[in-house]
């Protein structure tokens, strides 16, 4: 993906997990700390907008995961 291709939500979703996959570290099995952080994020950014600069998204996105402690 290039900096000027619009990210869908379901590409959204797929980077979420994959990033919290990297943060724990655990590629081969899931431990209830990895569903429950999946869940936690997702959750956050659900109704995030997709609109704006690409700052501006970042932005409301640590906002929303203030409250989401990985």
């Amino acid at each position: 993906m290039n900096r000027r291709t619009r990210m869908s939500a379901n590409s959204r979703f797929v980077e979420i997990q994959v990033a919290v996959w990297d943060y724990h570290g655990n590629y081969s099995s899931s431990t209830p700390e990895f569903g429950r952080d999946i869940v936690a994020t997702l959750t956050a950014v659900r109704d995030l907008p997709l609109t704006g600069t690409r700052a501006e998204y970042a932005a409301r996105l640590r906002l929303a995961l203030g409250a989401v402690c990985l």
